[in-house]
């Protein structure tokens, strides 16, 4: 087996996503990534930051077209009318930081990156006005909107605001998330995941103006969740998810939908130093 090599100074996280046709091959080292993102503002605000990449970083192994594997011939896929990019940032901490993330998007859309994303949170549509009015081309995308807790009539009222004033520009990624964080605070209301799902894509489809497909992504890992994000999205966005996983991710999706797995990685040279923020890493990454 193949050792996975992740190679950067400046990145705790890599969000890796496959774009059809390309090699699915790099190191983070040789890449054009644009190393300023260290520079005392954003990490300020930001901690060390999340880089997603548009490849895997397979330690001298190149994975060929791997989107060709299998086939999913006469299925009806979705393209992302979104462009996100080749390389972006993703962090929970734009919610903690509201009016200095405005100054690090556009510090980081200033040094190149394609998108930033933010996790879950009660006033989505309101942070990705912030950085949407802070900004003139980055994306920003949610990574991702909790089902549970966002009606699927105020999502896309506000995809609707944020389309109109920022067109393109506003990816809403959707999921299902676990069970312990939505049974939190209303035991056994987590029931049924893939079918609420597929209703709330139906509320969003249904709803004035709709949610287009092109414009959405969802936090699919199972095969059954992937074929629906093949077909009712523009593509995948699974998480902490092995590049096992995103072979076969990418079989069920075929060639066209996007496919942006979260890495979880420690980038850092020196193993001891790495078992320290390995021990501090929250519980759920020991999972």
């Amino acid at each position: 087996m193949a050792e996975t090599r992740w190679t950067c100074e400046t990145a705790s996280l890599v969000f890796c996503w496959q774009t059809p046709g390309e090699t699915s091959h790099v190191d983070l080292a040789r890449e054009d990534v644009p190393n300023q993102v260290a520079q005392a503002r954003t990490r300020t605000v930001l901690g060390t930051p999340t880089i997603y990449h548009s490849h895997l970083s397979v330690s001298r192994v190149i994975i060929q077209d791997e989107h060709r594997i299998g086939g999913t011939r006469g299925v009806k896929v979705m393209a992302p009318a979104v462009q996100l990019g080749r390389i972006g940032i993703w962090s929970g901490r734009f919610w903690a930081h509201r009016e200095a993330a405005q100054d690090v998007a556009r510090e980081l859309e200033q040094l190149g990156y394609g998108a930033v994303w933010f996790n879950n949170g009660a006033d989505a549509v309101g942070l990705a006005r912030d950085l949407l009015g802070a900004t003139s081309r980055i994306v920003v995308a949610s990574g991702i909107l909790n089902i549970w807790t966002h009606r699927a009539q105020d999502v896309a009222a506000g995809h609707a605001a944020l389309a109109q004033t920022f067109p393109h520009r506003f990816l809403l990624g959707l999921g299902v998330s676990h069970a312990p964080q939505v049974d939190r605070d209303q035991a056994g209301r987590y029931s049924h995941p893939y079918e609420r799902m597929v209703a709330y894509l139906d509320a969003l489809d249904t709803a004035q103006p709709p949610v287009p497909a092109g414009e959405r992504v969802l936090a699919a890992l199972g095969p059954r969740m992937l074929a629906l994000a093949r077909e009712r999205s523009a593509g995948a966005h699974p998480y902490l998810v092995t590049v096992e996983h995103t072979r076969s991710a990418r079989q069920v999706l075929g060639d066209g939908p996007l496919l942006a797995p979260e890495q979880a990685v420690v980038l850092e040279p020196q193993p001891a130093r790495a078992r320290i923020h390995e021990q501090l890493a929250p519980a759920w990454l020991h999972a």
